[in-house]
């Protein structure tokens, strides 16, 4: 009993104290370290806090190369990224298009971001919530300096096993960033390494020049608002020429990974439709597609019209366990790989078509000129035009023809066209992340444009899909274009034997 009683004393006068303050230690050490992990995010943010909206919903380079597709051979278009490998590295590599990093991580692709300074490696990867948690991911540079990655964990991956991550390392001062052509990544110090091809991203000036504009521009450039989400079609002051810096500009689409029995007329109708309504390239992840469709698709390839990147998940990863087939992931992908290409760049499946419903015709007319000092990009609501029942129709055209849509539009199922040197991450409907706080979405009225959305009317989210009404201005203002432009498609497709009346 006397020494169940000296051992109590003890506990509670040397022992206990000494566990509290080693347990208040560690707290601090947690908070220091959460700290400096923000500190570190807000240079990724050029020194500006973290921004996301909290709702959300349920050839260039025609492969994950460098070089680009130019004779359009299959065997170069489902070809993964090139990899070259450092002595050292024994992990066993994905048969698919990401490269296994390390146990339950695997990179995607890599790109070179000095819009500001200093320059950062932005590591676009799909690791397990294991794996992120406790491992870290190193990039070494030139074999002289090494840098730990900051961790961004993209905005909707809904509770998944696997999801989105951007990895972020800063550029030795001592490394000239536009010398840098790969990157070595490992997830130690002094383990096994992989060296990742570095894709650049820096706009071209003139574009800079246009957007971005010197003080002496801002105060020479001055627009006026009918209203908070509509800029107006009269400028004040003008001493730029906007027809010749709008016809410089290019708008690009960023499709979601494809898979499932897809309709070979309804990908040219997409194809052939957004490009009416104005965009100059194209950007599909091929997950899952049968012969016919990557057989069209490696016809516009070869129009240099269309990019096609192959998107098979490792192994490990099935659909359960991952959301979408990692469509995030490959948006933000896109978002970089098209950063250097184009001033645009809208985020659509092959359902969706974003559609000026003002006097203007095209996104170019609609959008070129009206990207304000304060905005990112543009976020449309969109309304839902359900193509019903049937089967088959008179046509092999379908948007001309569905001519009724929900008279209530949704600002949940809203998509988006963002200028991407302007956005650090992109969600599904939404810009998750602008580089500058300053930079936010604008919101375009739906008399201005609007998302058409070609599918059942999906009843959440207070959406009504009982009441609706007509609008015909696809079939008015663009069907005999598209029709022709699709007819000739198919002629020149039935012609090549690229199709035949079986596989259309």
């Amino acid at each position: 009993m006397f020494k169940i009683v000296v051992i109590q004393r003890l506990f509670f006068r040397k022992l206990l104290p000494l566990f509290l303050f080693t347990y208040l230690v560690v707290i601090l050490l947690f908070i220091v370290n959460v700290d400096q992990t923000n500190l570190a995010i807000r240079d990724i943010d050029f020194g500006l806090p973290v921004i996301k909206e909290e709702y959300s919903d349920n050839g260039f380079i025609a492969n994950n190369t460098i070089d680009a597709l130019g004779v359009g051979r299959r065997e170069d278009f489902i070809q993964p990224m090139h990899v070259m490998r450092t002595q050292g590295f024994k992990a066993s590599t994905s048969k698919g298009d990401f490269i296994v990093l390390g146990k339950e991580a695997f990179v995607y692709s890599a790109y070179m971001d000095d819009r500001g300074d200093p320059a950062f490696v932005r590591i676009l990867a799909m690791f397990s919530k294991s794996s992120a948690r406790f491992q870290s991911v190193y990039c070494h540079f030139n074999g002289t300096a090494t840098r730990k990655a900051i961790h961004y964990e993209l905005c909707e991956n809904h509770g998944k096993i696997y999801g989105g991550f951007i990895y972020s390392c800063i550029v030795p001062n001592t490394t000239k960033a536009d010398n840098l052509a790969t990157v070595v990544v490992s997830l130690s110090k002094f383990g096994p390494r992989v060296a990742i091809p570095l894709l650049k991203i820096r706009p071209p000036q003139n574009k800079l020049w246009y957007l971005d504009k010197t003080r002496d521009m801002q105060e020479s450039l001055r627009y006026r608002h009918t209203s908070s989400s509509v800029p107006s079609l009269r400028q004040e002051s003008v001493s730029l020429s906007f027809d010749t810096l709008t016809k410089q500009l290019s708008f690009a689409i960023c499709v979601s990974p494809l898979f499932g029995d897809i309709s070979v007329f309804r990908l040219i109708e997409f194809i052939e439709l957004s490009k009416l309504l104005g965009a100059n390239h194209i950007y599909f992840y091929n997950y899952s597609l049968h012969q016919s469709l990557e057989d069209v698709l490696l016809f516009y390839v070869r129009q240099n019209q269309i990019t096609v990147l192959p998107w098979k998940l490792p192994s490990q990863m099935s659909d359960d366990l991952v959301w979408y087939h990692g469509q995030l992931l490959s948006n933000n992908d896109c978002l970089y790989r098209t950063m250097s290409r184009h001033d645009l760049v809208s985020f659509n499946d092959l359902d969706e078509f974003i559609v000026p419903h003002s006097d203007a015709t095209t996104w170019r007319e609609s959008f070129g000129q009206f990207l304000q000092d304060d905005q990112c990009g543009y976020s449309f609501q969109s309304a839902f035009y359900n193509p019903g029942s049937f089967n088959t129709y008179p046509s092999k055209l379908l948007t001309p023809l569905i001519t009724v849509k929900t008279q209530k539009l949704s600002k949940i199922r809203s998509k988006v066209m963002l200028c991407p040197w302007r956005v650090f991450e992109v969600g599904i409907h939404h810009i998750s992340k602008q580089s500058k706080e300053v930079w936010r979405p604008a919101h375009v009225d739906p008399s201005f444009a609007y998302l058409h959305h070609y599918r059942q009317c999906a009843a959440d989210y207070r959406m009504d899909c009982h009441t609706y009404e007509n609008d015909s201005i696809i079939a008015t203002r663009y069907a005999q274009k598209l029709t022709r432009n699709f007819e000739s498609v198919l002629k020149t497709l039935y012609e090549q034997n690229i199709l035949n009346v079986t596989s259309s």
